[in-house]
């Protein structure tokens, strides 16, 4: 699967369930970009380890000490964080 099509998914899902308009204005529509960015922003405002909104993201290392605590930052860390920090939808 490509990144056209997933854009296309998520696009034609975002119309569908009227969450967005069918726009190429960037601020009416949603792309797989658009869930990226949210929940970096909701890490960020919960007060979650940078280190760990990072490594969820996928962000490569922006300096060598990023680059080694990325190296050794346990998975389990990862996920603590994470549930402690993302918003609860009661799912």
């Amino acid at each position: 699967m490509f990144l056209a099509d997933i854009d296309k998914m998520v696009k034609n899902w975002a119309i569908k369930t009227g969450t967005c308009k069918d726009s190429n204005r960037t601020d009416e529509k949603i792309t797989p970009h658009f869930f990226r960015a949210w929940i970096t922003y909701q890490l960020q405002i919960n007060g979650c380890n940078p280190m760990v909104t990072d490594a969820i993201r996928g962000d490569k290392a922006s300096n060598m000490r990023m680059f080694y605590a990325n190296q050794v930052l346990p998975f389990e860390e990862i996920r603590r964080e994470y549930e402690r920090t993302v918003p609860n939808f009661g799912i």
